[in-house]
């Protein structure tokens, strides 16, 4: 439920007239700056301040500010000061700080800022409008915030199918908004990585949380050469979020299966044992989770 504090929305209507502005001073009100978050994290942020700095001078009588979010006609926070009046929606109602001030002794700037804490949620995704108005002028500042939610759980793995076809497979659960996945690789002749041009991508939305589940699945050729490294991507659009997940095949040998394919040897254990101590002594940056008995190693 929405709170009025004083007076309603629709009592308070102006018309601006045009904005003024000499060479040496401002005729009417005019935001200097505005703070608004370019990423959150949502999972590791407690509170955020959105603000909008403005000035203003004698003409700015019947002062009002306003705060809107994406494409909303109503506003989600109004403050009047002339009349004591601050407007607040449902939107920020469970997060707002009505205590919080930018500066006390200004009676017409110190409640233009939205403070908002403890359920930062991706509800507050997108578009925030600050929008300033008095009887001689207007103006006004937006900005994008991308709110994101980094994944519960994100997986890399390598396994065989009953069918003995090898298949990769990656994994993101939980993760807003719509995550990227990628894969690629690095063969013993290249120093680079070089991606899939197609894979099997599947994504599903929660309609209840708005999270998404990312699957991604590959057969990678049974010819795979010894010492090639996969890696997965994960990246949210618009934010700098990246994460990464790697498998080194290993394949001392292969052998030609019955059907006339080639596929890797199994390594023995005294093998493994030597592999996993070479590998402890001469990259020691490296931690090795397991080495499987089906031939790669995850890094």
């Amino acid at each position: 439920m929405s709170i009025m504090m004083g007076l309603s929305i629709g009592a308070y209507f102006m018309i601006p007239l045009i904005c003024l502005e000499g060479l040496l001073y401002i005729s009417c009100v005019k935001i200097l700056r505005h703070s608004i978050p370019r990423m959150v994290d949502a999972s590791n942020t407690s509170e955020l301040i959105l603000d909008c700095e403005y000035v203003y001078d004698a003409n700015d009588i019947m002062l009002v500010v306003k705060w809107f979010h994406n494409n909303s006609p109503e506003p989600i926070y109004q403050w009047i000061p002339d009349r004591g009046v601050r407007y607040v929606s449902e939107l920020l109602m469970p997060r707002f700080d009505m205590n919080y001030s930018v500066n006390p002794n200004d009676l017409y700037s110190k409640f233009r800022a939205l403070k908002l804490k403890n359920n930062i949620t991706v509800d507050l995704n997108g578009n925030f409008s600050c929008v300033v108005t008095s009887l001689a002028g207007q103006d006004i500042r937006q900005a994008q915030m991308v709110v994101y939610v980094p994944p519960q759980t994100f997986d890399f793995n390598y396994t065989s199918l009953p069918t003995g076809v090898r298949e990769l497979e990656c994994r993101a659960k939980g993760v807003y908004p719509k995550p990227l996945l990628t894969l690629s690789e690095q063969t013993t002749n290249s120093s680079n990585f070089h991606a899939f041009p197609k894979v099997d991508v599947n994504i599903h939305q929660n309609n209840e949380t708005q999270y998404f589940d990312a699957v991604l699945r590959h057969r990678p050729h049974q010819s795979s050469h010894m010492g090639t490294v996969f890696e997965c991507k994960l990246e949210i659009p618009q934010t700098n979020y990246i994460r990464r997940k790697r498998i080194k095949i290993f394949f001392p040998s292969s052998y030609v299966s019955s059907d006339g394919s080639s596929a890797p040897s199994l390594i023995s254990s005294s093998l493994q044992s030597f592999v996993s101590l070479l590998l402890t002594l001469l990259l020691p940056q490296i931690v090795i989770i397991y080495l499987t008995i089906n031939g790669y190693i995850l890094l």
